[in-house]
């Protein structure tokens, strides 16, 4: 994004900021730039770093600039900024609890806006600068703005007590005391609350959503149809990730394939468990497909890379990746239930591994027979 940007800004870009996860391949910028890596998906004290030098580049803009503001899936973490006195342990406690619980984007972020300086809007709140412009890759469903990576530059319509309502949901309430606290102090009126669509802030903000899982869809099934297959389409699952692969493996007794975008969920996973939503939905697909009369072929890709907090970015599985598991006795079912399916699909070499794809719109759930 910063790159093609840089190409079409040109002459008049007087500097720039990127903040990324690690490049997929060695980028060159101009001598304006200054590039940061971070992590993803639990932020460290190098994204914290990176937040840092965000708030002091926007906070030093002049009240004639013009801002191009570039955002995408996982600015959530690359921008983690802590509100004082909360640390950044705070914050990865909380977060890494919510997911593991299967907490869903909106909520999550509905935490995140509440408990650091940057997200829901108020990043916008610190630039004077006369013109932004905020160009958006959406790894949410529905693009809501306010979302995709938290909103910096987005009025926040959630509340402290929002925030607290989440925690309580997903019994994460007693994860960190502080990170509780100090969202009740915020729900009393202790602290400032996010900025709401009525504030100057955003008066000379437009934003673009420019690209969102839906090209990911609609990509994968432009190639299944130029090998003749007829895929059947759905968009914006938030599905159960096992519950999404047995109903697109269902899917097959009336279509020749299958391809389903969105951001499925696990939940429940317990300490010691390694997989992601890909490589469950993948697996559950798979089981629900064992024995059937007709050759089939389960993919499953996070575009971004990377599946969950693991290093795979799905799964690739075969009737006959199944029988070899059967014949080693793998326990296939035992994996699935219990949220541990990285180890599984590992010993099974059905791991589809890219490294970082320098992109995330969410995640692509492929199925076709013959």
């Amino acid at each position: 994004m910063a790159k093609a940007a840089q190409a079409e800004v040109g002459d008049h870009l007087v500097s720039s900021l990127v903040i990324s996860t690690p490049v997929p391949k060695q980028v060159r910028f101009n001598k304006e730039t200054e590039l940061h890596i971070a992590d993803h998906p639990l932020a460290t004290d190098r994204n914290v770093l990176a937040a840092q030098r965000t708030l002091e580049f926007v906070r030093s803009l002049p009240p004639d600039a013009r801002l191009l503001a570039l955002l995408s899936g996982g600015g959530s973490a690359l921008l983690t900024l802590p509100a004082p006195p909360l640390t950044l342990g705070d914050i990865r406690s909380v977060s890494d609890a919510l997911m593991r619980a299967g907490c869903n984007i909106q909520g999550l972020n509905a935490v995140r806006k509440h408990i650091e300086q940057l997200k829901g809007g108020r990043l916008a709140q610190h630039s004077s600068a006369v013109d932004t412009r905020v160009v958006v890759v959406s790894d949410v469903v529905g693009d809501d703005l306010s979302t995709i990576a938290s909103g910096p530059f987005a009025p926040d319509e959630s509340t402290f007590a929002d925030a607290l309502d989440v925690l309580s949901y997903y019994e994460c309430l007693r994860t960190s005391d502080a990170v509780t606290r100090f969202l009740e102090e915020g729900a009393a009126g202790e602290h400032e609350e996010t900025p709401k669509p009525c504030e100057s802030a955003f008066a000379s903000i437009l934003s673009l959503v420019i690209q969102f899982n839906e090209t990911a869809v609609h990509a994968a099934a432009g190639v299944l149809e130029s090998h003749d297959f007829a895929p059947y389409i759905e968009t914006d699952s938030t599905a159960e990730a096992s519950e999404l692969g047995v109903y697109a493996a269902k899917l097959l007794s009336e279509h020749d394939s299958v391809v389903i975008g969105g951001e499925p969920v696990v939940t429940g996973i317990k300490p010691g468990s390694s997989g992601g939503p890909m490589q469950e939905a993948a697996l559950a697909a798979a089981l629900t497909l064992e024995n059937r009369d007709f050759d089939w072929l389960v993919f499953t890709f996070a575009t971004d890379g990377f599946d969950g907090p693991t290093s795979a970015a799905g799964a690739a599985i075969t009737p006959i990746d199944l029988e070899q598991a059967r014949a080693k006795s793998l326990q296939l079912e035992k994996a699935l239930a219990e949220h541990n399916t990285h180890p599984m699909l590992a010993q099974m070499s059905t791991l589809i591994k890219t490294g970082p794809t320098g992109t995330n719109i969410n995640d692509i759930l492929v199925i076709v027979r013959r």
